[in-house]
């Protein structure tokens, strides 16, 4: 079993379909987003780096407003990389003056340490008394 590993974006609200997928097609154009994070550029030993690529766009089909995006993430955090690639859907219905979005996401997504970097970790020795 394996927790899920949210990206820690600064400019979040930029990339509300990362967050969740019913946020697809929410314009009435086709919109993409781009972010990247190079943080502490001062350290040596592979500082956290984040890319994120969002895109998405509204549709017609069979007289109902749908949408559908794709996300592509890239994580490098220490010695573990993370990268996520899903596609999304999302059905909007008409309710009141606005609309009622559900949308679903697909993809996957890996967390593998870094090989080049796993041979800089500390070997753990158990406690001998």
């Amino acid at each position: 079993m394996q927790a899920q590993w949210n990206a820690p974006f600064s400019h979040y609200w930029m990339a509300k379909g990362y967050y969740n997928p019913s946020f697809a097609g929410e314009g009435s154009q086709i919109r993409a987003t781009v972010l990247y994070r190079y943080q502490w550029t001062g350290i040596k030993k592979r500082p956290p780096q984040r890319m994120l690529i969002t895109g998405d766009m509204p549709f017609l089909f069979h007289n109902r407003l749908h949408a559908a995006g794709v996300v592509a993430y890239y994580d490098v955090s220490g010695t573990f990389r993370n990268s996520l690639l899903a596609a999304q859907y999302c059905l909007r219905q008409p309710a009141g003056k606005g609309f009622l979005n559900i949308g679903l996401q697909a993809g996957g997504y890996t967390t593998l340490p870094s090989i080049r970097e796993a041979s800089v970790l500390p070997a753990i020795t158990p406690n001998r008394i």
